[in-house]
C-alpha cells in the first residue's frame, strides 16, 4: 500500500479531531444593515411581506417597525471590511469551508460540498443592526455511501446583532469525496 494510501485510510487523524471545538475570530460587518440591503434582499428572495419594507404597516405589526426575513444575516459572512482580501479568494481555495481559521485537510483530491444547512431564527434583524458571525467546528466524521469514503465537516456560525443578541444560528455541514 502506498503511503499516501495508508495516510488516507487514517482520516480522521487524532490531529484533525483535535480541531472540534476550535472558534474561528468573530467577523464583524463592514456595515450597518439598511432599509435598501433588507428590500434587495427581499426581492432577490421574492418574499412580499410588507412587513420587510413597509413602515406604516410594519409599525402596526407585532414587530412594531421593518425587520429583515431569518435568513438575512447570513448574507453578512462573505462581506468584507473595505482594503481587506477577498474572502471569496480563499473560500474557493478552501474547498468551500467558509473560513480558512478552520480548514479542515481532507485526504486525496477531494472536493468539498454543500451537504446541508440547517437555520434557527431567533431574532429578526432590523435596519441598524450590525452583525457579527462567530464560527466554530463542531464536528468532523467519516461515512461510507455508494460513491465510497465520505468526509464530513460540520460548523455552527452564530450571527449577533451589535447587542449581542442572537439572531440565528446555521449548523453547515460539508461533504467530500475521499480519495
Amino acid at each position: 500500500m502506498s503511503t499516501t494510501k495508508a495516510k488516507e485510510k487514517e482520516w480522521p487523524t487524532p490531529q484533525i479531531m483535535a480541531l472540534i471545538g476550535k472558534e474561528a475570530r468573530p467577523r464583524t460587518s463592514p456595515d450597518e444593515a439598511t432599509k435598501s440591503d433588507i428590500r434587495r434582499f427581499v426581492q432577490a428572495v421574492m418574499d412580499d411581506n410588507p412587513v420587510y419594507y413597509d413602515e406604516a404597516r410594519a409599525a402596526k405589526s407585532k414587530f412594531g417597525g421593518v425587520v429583515a426575513p431569518g435568513s438575512y444575516p447570513i448574507t453578512f459572512t462573505g462581506k468584507r471590511h473595505p482594503g481587506t482580501p477577498d474572502p471569496m479568494d480563499e473560500r474557493v481555495r478552501s474547498l468551500g469551508q467558509e473560513s480558512r481559521e478552520l480548514y479542515v485537510p481532507v485526504p486525496g483530491d477531494a472536493r468539498m460540498f454543500h451537504g446541508s444547512s440547517d437555520l434557527e431564527i431567533r431574532r429578526l434583524a432590523r435596519p441598524g443592526d450590525r452583525i457579527t458571525v462567530r464560527e466554530r467546528l463542531v464536528d468532523i466524521f467519516e461515512k461510507t455511501g455508494r460513491s465510497g469514503r465520505l468526509a464530513f465537516v460540520v460548523t455552527e456560525k452564530t450571527f449577533t446583532n451589535q447587542r449581542g443578541e442572537v439572531l440565528c444560528i446555521e449548523r453547515y455541514t460539508g461533504v467530500g469525496i475521499v480519495g
